[in-house]
């Protein structure tokens, strides 16, 4: 219990700053600045869905997440998707995300998504680089069905 604990005042200890670097057509518009970054991109349907929400306020799912290794950090391709009429946007100062392969925590971080928002119109691909001190395992480490969470947005 106090692992969890201290694990928890760890991660609200170091908020992580990022800016968005959005993607469309090949357009790479990456200003990244902080010590990590997000990048969305438009994805090929893509099914897997561990999370359902209620609400169009919200994407409906997120799908399995892939992880690679960069310069930057640990790098996880998040696929969400939302069935609503009208684009759908995450934003805030702090974004929560968390990544699990099973019972196994794999990555956590805070991310400021308020300059930058991702938006979502039926389904995405949100790239989110956890740095070094961010991440607890690599992707040899992990099986291929990693999953993902979203708070804060």
């Amino acid at each position: 219990m106090l692992i969890g604990v201290g694990a928890a005042v760890a991660l609200v200890a170091s908020i992580v700053t990022v800016t968005i670097a959005l993607s469309d057509s090949g357009d790479d518009r990456s200003t990244a600045t902080g010590s990590s970054a997000a990048t969305t991109r438009n994805a090929a349907g893509n099914s897997g869905a561990t999370a359902t929400v209620q609400s169009c306020d919200v994407p409906s799912s997120f799908g399995s997440a892939t992880v690679s290794l960069t310069q930057e950090g640990l790098a996880v391709d998040v696929p969400i998707q939302t069935d609503c009429d009208a684009a759908v946007s995450l934003s805030g100062a702090g974004v929560q995300v968390a990544v699990f392969d099973g019972a196994r925590d794999v990555a956590a971080g805070v991310f400021n998504l308020d300059m930058r928002p991702v938006v979502v119109s039926g389904q995405t691909t949100q790239r989110f680089v956890f740095p070094a001190g961010m991440y607890w395992r690599t992707p040899e480490m992990v099986s291929s069905t990693l999953t993902a969470e979203i708070t804060g947005a």
